[in-house]
This record gives C-alpha cells, structure tokens and sequence, in this order.
C-alpha cells in the first residue's frame, strides 16, 4: 500500500474560488463538475509528476507528460461516500496509472468522509462488499485510513490501489480528484 501527500499543494483561497466556480450535477453517490478553467490542475499535476518516482518502480518509469489528465471536483454531501473501488477501468488503453486527490474543503467543515485505502488480500476488479465493509473475495486485511488531509492537500496513488470514501456524516465533502494514463 502506497500514497503520497504534498502538504499545500493548493492555496486555501484557491480552493475556495474552484469550489465558486463549478456548477455541480448530481450523480448517484455524490455530485461532481469539470474543472471550469486548466489553470486550477497546474498544481496537481507538478505534484503527480514529483510523486510517481516515490510510488514504486512500475511508476518511476513511465512517461506521463503526453498522456491526458482528466479531473472533476466531486461534492460529497450528507450520507454520500464511494464504496470500495479502484480506478481502473475496463477497456481504457493504457490504463490509468496515477490517482490523485486534492482536499478542497476546510476538515472542520464537515464529518466522516474519510478517505480509506484497503490494505489487504487481491485486488480482484469488481468485488463486492462484505458483511465487515470489506470487498468480499478478499483475504482478511485490516483497512489504513490515508493521513488526515487539511484543506489544500494533494494525496497521489498508484490508480490500482482500492479505496474508498466513507459516508459523509455532516456538512459537505468538496475534493478535486484527477487521474492520469501513462504513454503507451
């Protein structure tokens, strides 16, 4: 289980201004938007490119300057959360290879929402959850909550690393989530 966090990648107030700018839809667990302007992923992705020599061998290779970004900032309200999952999606060539999610919100602004990676057994595509939480065909594994993010922060991952967003208790969870491919 891997994951970097670059503290401040984000200024506060520029958090706050993208949260402004977006007009959200709503999608069956949480609400999302397009980034309405590029300038607002410059700092994610200088951050994607510094974390993925870090996040293994498989990444420290690969060449990401000419793949294509995509990012959306998604808002978690009340009872919203994304159930055990992992990015990578079928019939994608390549197929994605970093994650990166920036906090936008202040952690005091809202409750639950914990960003949580699975830290155990296969990393099989599709499983579903089990009675503890867990996807199920999975080996017994105790789940790793990522370090508490404050508002600003950049956390990068490999895209095949399983996790999950708790259900917001209170308030609304806003992130920028991005996900890049690497060059055939």
């Amino acid at each position: 289980m891997r994951w970097h966090v670059i503290e401040g990648a984000m200024d506060g107030w520029v958090c706050d201004e993208l949260v402004e700018a977006c007009e959200f839809e709503r999608a069956v667990m949480r609400s999302h938007a397009v980034v309405p302007n590029v300038d607002y992923l410059r700092p994610v992705v200088r951050g994607m490119l510094s974390a993925a020599p870090l996040l293994g061998e498989e990444l420290a290779g690969l060449d990401f300057k000419p793949s294509p970004l995509q990012a959306r900032v998604l808002r978690y309200s009340e009872g919203d959360g994304a159930p055990w999952h992992h990015d990578l999606h079928a019939g994608m060539t390549p197929p994605l290879s970093l994650s990166a999610t920036l906090l936008l919100s202040d952690p005091g602004s809202f409750s639950g929402g914990e960003f949580e990676f699975w830290a155990g057994g296969s990393s099989a595509a599709g499983a579903r959850a089990d009675s503890e939480g867990g996807p199920s065909g999975l080996t017994a594994g105790t789940r790793s909550c990522c370090p508490a993010l404050r508002k600003g922060d950049l956390l990068i991952f490999p895209s095949r690393q399983r996790h999950r967003v708790r259900k917001v208790a209170g308030g609304t969870r806003f992130v920028l989530t991005a996900f890049w491919r690497a060059a055939p």
